[in-house]
């Protein structure tokens, strides 16, 4: 037997909701309120609806409604946060309404 040196593989997956895509972004700006912008795209054939949830640390959450997103349309909601500091992560909820189903991803302040 041979020992062989340890190789390490980076990977990154995603995990998401069929048909529905959503992406963060982050800015901070000079006076330092903190913008998270979520887009969400509605790659389904019927119109849908949805609850986005923005959980920050140090402050509360924040909730959004997107009402009759139609196929193939993007919509942006905002949420400004004032008590997030740089490399802080923002969790963010996408919820179906009417559903158990969620979609969550974070974004770093930066």
């Amino acid at each position: 037997d041979k020992d062989y040196p340890l190789m390490r593989v980076e990977r990154s997956i995603e995990l998401g909701l069929d048909g529905i895509e959503m992406r963060l972004t982050a800015q901070r700006g000079d006076d330092g309120v903190t913008i998270i912008a979520v887009h969400v795209t509605n790659k389904l054939e019927i119109a849908q609806d949805f609850e986005v949830i923005a959980i920050p640390p140090n402050e509360s959450r924040l909730r959004r409604s997107i009402s009759g997103i139609a196929p193939g349309e993007q919509v942006t909601r905002e949420f400004a946060f004032t008590k997030t500091n740089a490399g802080d992560e923002v969790i963010v909820a996408l919820i179906l309404r009417e559903s158990s189903v969620r979609l969550n991803k974070s974004v770093t302040v930066p």
